[in-house]
């Protein structure tokens, strides 16, 4: 019945005008492009990659050309049954020793591009007029489940005689055909999977077929690649060119050349199907560069580049507080070290972008403004980034709308629980229920699911700092906070003259923000201003970095600041109240002393400014100089 049908809708297709069947095409390649955003992505982040050096105007010309070539290509495989060979022979050409290939006396092996007009190569043995019984031509294809259609596509395609080998009876009918001096064709540029050999196509990773490779080994057949040169609707040149390789050379030889004609030649990039995703990695290698056979050393030698490409564009959406994008930033250095031929931007607020991009694992930033209408307005000189990868550390529909419109193809985020859908992303990692995991590891097990091997390196971000003074204590007291937490500005003062009296060449920083000038003034009256010196009003986070990585210990009551001292590597005393859970607790290996209350409703003035200035002594006295 299926094969009935097709036969009548292919007749009827026959019979239209083609005048009507290009505006047909045309209309029907609008609804998939802009229908199937899937599609649309991944298309446009091939182009995006390829052709860098296209704006946006020219890449979506490309891809909507590339959609109404798919639909064209469709309605070529229904109505090519009822062409007659006189049509035929008045659509197409030949161009090639086509005639030499077909006839020769050893095997020969044909390697062909997916592009508009592919199935058209099946007509090559009306042009050379050989008999039926004498053509030894086989072409590898992908047999379809239904019989009705399985039918139709070996009636259509063997029509002249070149015969359709099923993938599925594996090499052992091909290594037939080339034993016998015959002739085989099949398709080397579509991704290859998990089976394949994972390779470079113009500077991306990619997984490439090494079924060329084999069948040449057993065979020591001849190679040719043949195209088609679309000239019109349902029109062109069948074109077939000798390419002298070994079974060795034969992988690296097939990108190389499928890159030049990608780059060289517009013809072939505009029927080239782009709606076929070249560049995509399996779901368990996403977030990783491992394969069971890898081709990538050899590529870069033969480039002589030496250096791995990095193509590949991963944006990571990071939490809007710092202590908890500290907390994400092992992850993204075991993700840097996973891909490294992968670009990572992280998304971030504007106070944290020029701080994070000084990190050596983070290679861009883009600052999110606050406010709604800014923020939207900033945002839509950046959508359509077409980044491969968008990761979501945030659990908001806002970082969801802003990965959905910036057009990634994978949006990997996190789930509660089992009825958090989060539609807009196309991954959801449910998150481990066990109270006693830390935020970072929580999230660094879910994502292993994608492939992420590299286990978390808790060193700290930046190596100590030969300069730094083992004396010198910053005070991060953040004042809204400290009040809360640590009372008035007496305990402060206290603190700070213990530790005067405490060593004459201990020197106080005062840091926090602008907000704290005003208290950290009135803290300062009190005290020398050699040795006590006011930091607060370095409001950027770059800055407060550079003093704080220069003390030798600091004591903090900021949540905020307990998790970047920790991070920098400096010896840090928490006040009580800034870490309830140990799920939160600073994760990096520096020297930390976190007090506690001894239970949620306990007060908080039993933790007295004595007994953290005993918890820093101890601290001091413990850490190295």
């Amino acid at each position: 019945m299926a094969k009935f049908f097709l036969t009548v809708i292919g007749f009827l297709i026959f019979l239209l005008p083609r005048w009507f069947l290009c505006s047909f095409c045309h209309c029907l390649g609008a609804v998939f492009f802009y229908g199937v955003p899937r599609r649309r992505r991944s298309m446009l982040n091939n182009l995006l990659h390829v052709y860098p050096n296209l704006d946006g105007k020219e890449l979506r010309s490309i891809a909507r050309k590339s959609a109404d070539r798919l639909i064209e290509m469709g309605l070529f495989a229904l109505a090519s049954p009822r062409f007659s060979p006189r049509y035929i022979l008045r659509q197409f050409s030949l161009r090639g020793p086509w005639e030499e290939v077909f006839r020769c006396d050893r095997p020969q092996l044909i390697l062909v591009p997916h592009q508009t007009l592919t199935e058209a190569l099946t007509f090559v043995p009306l042009f050379l007029r050989i008999p039926r019984e004498e053509l030894r031509v086989g072409v590898l294809y992908r047999p379809f489940d239904g019989m009705g259609l399985e039918k139709f596509v070996k009636k259509t395609r063997e029509r002249f005689g070149i015969r359709l080998l099923s993938r599925k009876d594996g090499l052992v009918t091909s290594a037939n055909f080339l034993r016998h001096n015959g002739c085989v064709g099949l398709l080397f540029d579509q991704h290859a999977g998990a089976s394949g050999v994972q390779t470079f196509l113009c500077g991306k990773v990619t997984s490439t077929t090494q079924l060329p490779e084999i069948l040449l080994k057993h065979s020591g057949a001849q190679v040719s690649v043949a195209s088609v040169e679309r000239t019109a609707f349902w029109k062109g040149t069948l074109v077939i060119e000798p390419f002298p390789v070994t079974a060795e050379t034969v992988g690296g030889a097939m990108d190389s050349w499928l890159e030049e004609q990608l780059l060289g030649s517009k013809n072939f990039r505009d029927n080239w199907l782009w709606a076929h995703n070249r560049w995509k990695r399996p779901i368990n290698q996403l977030l990783n560069l491992g394969a069971r056979k890898n081709r990538l050393p050899g590529a870069l030698r033969r480039d002589r580049s030496g250096d791995l490409p990095r193509k590949t564009e991963f944006y990571v959406r990071m939490p809007n507080r710092l202590g908890e994008t500290i907390l994400a930033l092992p992850i993204l250095r075991a993700l840097h070290a996973g891909r490294p031929d992968a670009r990572i931007t992280a998304l971030c607020p504007i106070p944290h972008a020029k701080w994070l991009t000084s990190l050596p694992f983070i290679d861009g930033a883009l600052p999110l403004p606050e406010g709604k209408f800014g923020y939207f307005r900033h945002m839509r000189k950046n959508f359509r980034k077409f980044p491969d990868l968008h990761l979501l550390f945030t659990d908001s529909l806002r970082g969801d709308l802003e990965a959905f419109f910036l057009g990634a193809t994978v949006r990997i985020g996190f789930s509660r629980n089992h009825f958090h859908r989060r539609p807009l992303l196309t991954h959801r990692l449910p998150l481990e229920r066990a109270p006693t995991l830390h935020w970072t590891e929580v999230r660094h097990r879910a994502l292993k699911k994608l492939g992420l091997s590299e286990e978390l390196s808790l060193e700290p971000l930046l190596e100590p700092r030969s300069q730094a003074l083992p004396r010198r204590i910053g005070l991060l007291f953040n004042s809204r906070q400290s009040r809360k937490i640590f009372g008035s500005e007496e305990r402060w003062n206290f603190l700070i003259q213990r530790l005067l009296e405490w060593d004459p060449e201990v020197h106080i920083l005062l840091c926090g923000v602008r907000e704290d000038a005003a208290a950290a003034e009135k803290i300062l009256k009190n005290f020398p201003l050699d040795r006590v010196s006011n930091g607060t009003s370095r409001s950027s986070l770059p800055a407060l970095a550079e003093e704080l990585h220069g003390c030798g210990a600091a004591v903090v009551a900021d949540f905020d600041g307990l998790h970047l001292a920790n991070a920098l590597g400096v010896p840090a005393v928490a006040l009580p109240g800034l870490v309830n859970s140990p799920s939160n607790d600073p994760i990096f290996s520096s020297p930390k002393v976190i007090f506690r209350p001894p239970a949620l409703d306990a007060p908080m003035e039993k933790i007295t400014a004595e007994a953290v200035f005993t918890a820093l002594q101890d601290l001091l006295e413990k850490t190295p100089s």
